[in-house]
């Protein structure tokens, strides 16, 4: 087994040889151009693919902006009916206790806006 596998490494030291010999015996003017060719179009792919991945994730994320923005947008305006209608509830409300009320009721004005949203976005 060890004589079987020391001739197989000797042939492929050989083949390996032969293929850096060969190498340098090529034309050196043609190799390098073919390798800035090579890197050139490596390059050319690599850019084309980073292009076609930032595409394909806009295309993706486009409707979430959208929708979280519409979201957004809907939460503000509601805060802002909420926090009038406090204050002309009860015109002595201190600042702080509005800020208060509004932060325990922030997951139903979420909840709310998203509803806003999602029944203009179904018309």
């Amino acid at each position: 087994m060890d004589d079987f596998q020391r001739d197989y490494e000797q042939r492929a030291l050989q083949n390996v040889r032969a293929l850096v010999d060969k190498l340098e015996r090529s034309d050196p003017p043609a190799s390098s151009r073919r390798l800035i060719w090579a890197g050139g179009a490596a390059l050319l792919a690599l850019l084309l693919a980073m292009v076609v991945s930032g595409w394909m994730r806009e295309q993706t994320e486009a409707p979430l902006r959208a929708q979280r923005g519409c979201e957004l947008d809907a939460f503000a305006k509601r805060s802002a009916e909420r926090e009038a209608a406090l204050v002309r509830a009860n015109p002595t409300l201190q600042p702080q206790e509005v800020r208060l009320t509004l932060a325990r009721e922030r997951p139903f004005t979420e909840a709310l806006a998203k509803s806003d949203c999602d029944s203009t976005r179904a018309r």
